[in-house]
């Protein structure tokens, strides 16, 4: 991101990395199990700045946030499996109790985040990117990513902001469905046509758009310090 030559997760927002926002959140929910932490470029930064509380593991050269999950799997003891995300660090762990509770009272396999913008411009801007939900009598029926979305499709506000929460045996058996793209990538959101296809019963808890404000570039983290200012109000 920009100039710098951290890894994106360790950037500074008001003086603290990326991922230190997300994981002080997490630390709020009294988890059981430590977070494991999938670290890739300059790994030892990651380790050095987040300390001994997590559980850090690597992943090879493989592409994109699936090839991330898969190397995370094998090493996850617990009975559920929450996917986060380093460089989203507006999560909050009240929406992330809501998430956990909806799941574990409705013994769920999959349930997820699902969010709706009122538009596609300013801090909403990034959104766009999202891949789009589409449902059928109120039931999730496709994901459709931005490249595939029709004009029509596009339109549609609300959005994957792809933070799903699994039972880790159901994640076992169907993560390695999960196929490179064709740019040479494992997209996660492939874990939800999957689901989709099989039959799951998957449920989506709204958040609000700007808790899953990702940051990729220089612009999105200008408007971070915006967003920072409105959910923590």
């Amino acid at each position: 991101m920009g100039a710098s030559d951290l890894p994106k997760v360790l950037v500074h927002l008001k003086n603290v990395p990326l991922i230190s926002w997300l994981l002080k959140e997490v630390e709020k929910l009294g988890l059981e199990s430590r977070p494991i932490v999938v670290v890739k470029h300059k790994y030892q930064l990651v380790q050095s700045a987040l300390g001994s509380s997590f559980k850090y593991v690597f992943q090879n050269d493989e592409h994109g946030t699936g090839a991330a999950v898969k190397a995370a799997v094998p090493h996850v003891s617990a009975e559920h499996a929450l996917i986060l995300y380093g460089d989203m660090p507006f999560i909050k762990s009240q929406s992330l109790q809501r998430l956990i509770q909806h799941h574990l009272q409705r013994n769920l396999e999959f349930t997820m985040f699902s969010s709706t913008v009122p538009h596609f411009e300013g801090i909403y801007a990034s959104h766009f990117g999202f891949g789009r939900l589409l449902r059928e009598n109120g039931n999730l029926v496709r994901n459709v990513e931005l490249v595939d979305a029709s004009d029509q499709e596009k339109n549609i506000l609300e959005v994957n902001p792809s933070i799903y929460l699994f039972q880790t045996e159901w994640l076992k058996r169907n993560i390695d469905a999960v196929r490179q793209n064709k740019h040479g990538e494992f997209y996660l959101t492939d874990l939800l046509e999957i689901g989709i296809r099989n039959g799951t019963r998957i449920e989506t808890i709204p958040v609000d758009p700007l808790e899953a404000f990702g940051i990729n570039t220089s612009q999105q983290l200008m408007q971070a310090d915006e967003i920072l200012d409105r959910v923590t109000k």
